[in-house]
């Protein structure tokens, strides 16, 4: 991997410019099967970054995480203990990442929290354009991966951040739709 000042190169977009004590990540954001260095993710996305919203007092939290959805994936046993599959921890860093992004001084929330997770997947290009047509009038995503595994990944990155702890959420609402855009909208609400 390049180095720029003893840095690597893919980690240099996530200094945000404020920290002169940045080290630079372990590793970069690797998922769905391709590449996404942090320095592009932060170049091209901070304008999405900025769609997050919270109300004054915080209590309310809307927040947009861009790319394709996928689930939590098992844990899986390694030679000697078991391990979380490098997509799935890759992917609650950019959970993090965004949500930090947004909101860098947010004190986690304490009580019950109603969640609302909405993952957008495009429609695939080989379809037939009857078959797009006919998922245009009704986008209702069928396929994998699980909404309880795509909510298993969110609430998980979340902990500590947004709220104490995933526990808190008393009811959850996960939809799974076709869009434009491959991305999961997340919405936290305390009550």
């Amino acid at each position: 991997m390049k180095e720029i000042n003893g840095k690597c190169k893919s980690c240099l977009g996530c200094n945000r410019l404020e920290n002169p004590n940045f080290e630079g990540c372990n590793e970069c954001v690797h998922y769905a099967k391709r590449e996404i260095h942090c320095r592009r993710l932060h170049k091209n996305n901070t304008q999405k970054f900025r769609n997050g919203r919270a109300n004054e007092n915080m209590s309310k939290v809307e927040f947009e995480i861009l790319g394709k959805p996928i689930g939590k994936g098992r844990p899986r046993l390694g030679k000697w203990s078991t391990y979380t599959p490098k997509a799935t921890a890759n992917y609650e860093t950019l959970v993090k990442f965004n949500f930090t992004n947004l909101f860098s001084n947010f004190e986690p929330m304490q009580g019950p929290i109603k969640a609302e997770i909405i993952a957008i997947f495009t429609i695939p290009k080989s379809y037939s354009k009857k078959k797009a047509e006919e998922i245009e009038k009704k986008p209702v995503y069928t396929k994998k991966p699980d909404c309880d595994n795509v909510a298993k990944i969110i609430l998980d990155s979340l902990n500590g951040l947004a709220y104490q702890d995933d526990s808190q959420v008393y009811n959850l609402k996960v939809i799974k739709r076709y869009g434009n855009q491959e991305k999961v909208i997340v919405r936290l609400e305390e009550i």
